[in-house]
């Protein structure tokens, strides 16, 4: 049988390779009230990195300016039933 050899990296707090520590997953945050789930959006550089920069100016989220931007400069959906 082989010898195993241990990266020095994956030990934490282990002495044998039988002890290394698998990582651990990270349980899902519950979604906060009003929030959606995430969609892609393909930005060019320049204006991601002004959304990036003006988000860090006012020390927000991304997201969260994205949105203010878009709901001041796009016109609401008026959704009429026809009948």
């Amino acid at each position: 049988m082989r010898d195993r050899v241990c990266h020095p990296a994956k030990l934490v707090r282990a002495f044998h390779c039988s002890e290394i520590r698998q990582p651990k997953h990270r349980a899902r945050r519950t979604p906060l009230k009003g929030e959606s789930r995430g969609r892609k959006i393909g930005l060019p550089d320049g204006v991601h990195d002004r959304l990036w920069q003006e988000a860090r100016r006012k020390k927000i989220i991304v997201s969260s300016l994205a949105t203010d931007i878009l709901n001041k400069n796009l016109p609401r959906f008026k959704i009429e039933q026809e009948g």
